[in-house]
Formats: C-alpha cells, structure tokens, sequence
C-alpha cells in the first residue's frame, strides 16, 4: 500500500539534509520525494526538480503552509513507513501527516 507522508521545516538546509536521509537512510527513491517552499505573496513553491511529477500533496495543505515554510512530501510504500517516519522526527518536522496516495 503506497501513502504519502509530508512535513514542515523552517529552514532550507534542514529540508535537504530531510531529503538526503529519507534516501539513504530509509531507501525512498529522490523521484518519490518532493519539496514545496511558501513564498512572500501565498504562493506555494516546488523546486525545480519537482516540477514534471506530482506526489499528490492535497492542495489546501500547501495553502495552509505558512509563508517561508518548508513541506516535505515523500511518496512511499507501506514497508518503508516507519523509518520514514523516524527520519521526519529526527529533522524536527512539525505537523508530520500520513496521507493515502491516489
């Protein structure tokens, strides 16, 4: 079963180092994780790299995101949940979620 599990950061650098582990620490592929930054103005912001796939982050919680925040967004399947888990905790995520993926 594949779920979506999302995050937020306040700062760029931990939002990598976020991504860096979920890759080589929890075995999540980098094109099943995607990062969303709220910009001055509401607008929600992927990096460049996230722009031609979708994880499917419903779209009121990237309006919700506060601006400047970070959202961390991995798709993954049910096997890997836990330490997927673990790695937003160790990163200090607030208002970590576990979304079902469509």
């Amino acid at each position: 079963m594949s779920m979506v599990v999302t995050g937020i950061l306040h700062e760029r650098a931990a939002a990598d180092l976020l991504v860096e582990h979920l890759v080589q620490e929890a075995g999540i592929p980098r094109d099943l994780i995607e990062v969303h930054r709220k910009e001055e103005g509401g607008a929600a912001a992927r990096s460049p790299q996230d722009a031609l796939r979708s994880v499917a982050v419903p779209s009121a919680q990237l309006d919700a995101l506060p601006t400047g925040a970070i959202l961390v967004a991995a798709r993954i399947e049910a096997p890997l949940a836990e330490k997927a888990l673990c790695q937003y905790r160790e990163a200090e995520a607030e208002d970590i979620r576990q979304l079902s993926a469509k």
